[in-house]
């Protein structure tokens, strides 16, 4: 654990994973402000998430859209971008809160990704304005991306148990794009999805078989955008994901302590001056 907490990495995987959550967060604005827009009008049914939540009016969802979408540009340029990677994981946290409709499980991995770009150095490279910025960050939420990446296929697989899933209806009823399985393949396709995520979960961890992992999860989210109907709702999905899987790919150090090496060399120097005891074997 001390490990995790004191090692460093180099600033670039977060840095586009900053990017990649800040191109995402555009299109899953526009869905949570459609949602809260439509309940603020009063024309559809409002379902509060807490009953301690605020009614959603006009102003509200036009202010806190806009707060959004300014906190998005900024964290894209990296320009006070842990102030912006913080109100961008408010606003949609805020949207969540005020009703049920605005709730998708891609919405709640942005709110978390955001959250902890917050917390890291992610805008030292890669920003606009260009500026030299540190050549090695902290690796902690470096490694809370990926432990969330591991939490989403875990979670996700341990769900689809079910029967419904695993007759593969549900994957009947949604397929309508550019791919469609046979009735007959498509419990088949159902459990090898189960199946990959497990997967993915742990083998990502994996150096041997990172490569390989990449690829099966590439294919796996390609795959939904070529299967499923409406797949334009997914892309930020699949960006947000991608964010996460460039943190398996930076390598990350240990600072040494001060005076180790040293300590080090003087254990392995030659104790010059003592005799050594004669083996009695």
């Amino acid at each position: 654990m001390r490990s995790i907490v004191t090692a460093e990495v180099r600033p670039h995987g977060l840095a586009i994973a900053r990017l990649l959550v800040a191109l995402a967060a555009f299109p899953l604005i526009l869905e949570w402000w459609y949602a809260l827009f439509r309940v603020a009008s009063g024309k559809y049914l409002a379902i509060k998430l807490v009953s301690w939540a605020p009614d959603p009016t006009p102003s509200m969802v036009q202010v806190l859209a806009s707060v959004a979408l300014i906190a998005a540009v900024l964290l894209l340029l990296g320009v006070f971008a842990r102030t912006a990677a913080a109100l961008t994981a408010a606003s949609a946290g805020l949207a969540l809160l005020l009703d049920q409709q605005t709730y998708s499980n891609h919405l709640v991995l942005f709110v978390c990704l955001a959250a902890l770009l917050a917390f890291s150095r992610c805008a030292e490279v890669l920003t606009f304005p260009r500026r030299n910025g540190l050549s090695s960050v902290p690796y902690w939420p470096v490694f809370l991306m990926k432990l969330q990446v591991s939490a989403v296929y875990g979670y996700t697989a341990s769900s689809k148990i079910n029967e419904q899933y695993l007759s593969g209806e549900v994957i009947g009823i949604h397929q309508d794009g550019i791919i469609e399985f046979p009735a007959a393949l498509l419990p088949i396709v159902a459990i090898a999805s189960i199946v990959a995520e497990y997967v993915l979960s742990i083998a990502l961890w994996i150096p041997r078989i990172r490569l390989a992992a990449t690829a099966l999860g590439a294919g796996l989210h390609g795959g939904i955008l070529l299967v499923f109907d409406y797949p334009i709702a997914l892309v930020p999905f699949a960006m947000l994901m991608a964010a996460g899987y460039v943190q398996f790919w930076t390598e990350y150090r240990v600072p040494t302590r001060p005076g180790a090496d040293e300590g080090a060399r003087n254990s392995e120097a030659p104790q010059r001056g003592r005799q050594i005891a004669p083996s009695t074997s």
